[in-house]
């Protein structure tokens, strides 16, 4: 349990759409919110609170060496601020997804097991900066055709070696006929304090 006026980062803040901002606000907590790009929606809605910090960062540090084509060793993530409380929210399995694709824009060759690079650096990242972490991210991703799962697709790899998430709840990311004409989309979620 966070004391009131502790200091909690998100990192992955994007559009704020699952955090009770206001009930941290009224918490007295002190926020900094990390992602690579803010939302201007975002700012214009809270940078009104002084208790509140936007950080710009990529959290991987892989974008200005695979921009700039420059040796992909030894890269390491900036430590940021020491916090009470650190939210990974919904980006580990995001993080290769973004970067493979940038990397695609320009024939620059990863590793094999970049994936697993990118999500266990994150992971490391995280350890380095907080003792207390909560971790929020894909498990899986559910084809649905009615209530009938027909595909099923895991979104972190086991060489992660994390244990069983303690809680998991479904989030439909696309109803039937969004993406396709007989298939819904969902998301299964993870949530793990590390």
């Amino acid at each position: 349990m966070l004391e009131p006026k502790s200091r909690i980062m998100i990192v992955g803040s994007g559009g704020l759409h699952d955090v009770p901002m206001e009930g941290l606000i009224d918490l007295g907590h002190e926020l900094i919110l990390v992602d690579i790009i803010h939302l201007p929606s975002v700012r214009r809605k809270y940078e009104k609170y002084a208790e509140i910090t936007f950080v710009q960062a990529d959290v991987t540090a892989w974008v200005e060496p695979l921009y700039e084509g420059s040796s992909l060793r030894d890269i390491k993530p900036a430590r940021l601020a020491e916090v009470d409380l650190v939210i990974s929210l919904n980006i580990l399995s995001q993080l290769p997804l973004c970067l493979k694709k940038y990397a695609g824009k320009k024939p620059r060759a990863l590793p094999d097991d970049f994936d697993h690079q990118i999500m266990a650096g994150h992971l490391n990242w995280l350890k380095k900066n907080s003792r207390n972490i909560l971790l929020i991210g894909d498990v899986e991703r559910l084809y649905l055709q009615g209530d009938a799962v027909v595909e099923r697709e895991d979104a972190l790899p086991s060489s992660l070696c994390l244990p069983a998430p303690e809680k998991v709840w479904d989030w439909p990311i696309a109803p039937r006929g969004e993406v396709d004409r007989k298939i819904a989309i969902t998301h299964r979620v993870g949530l793990w304090h590390l």
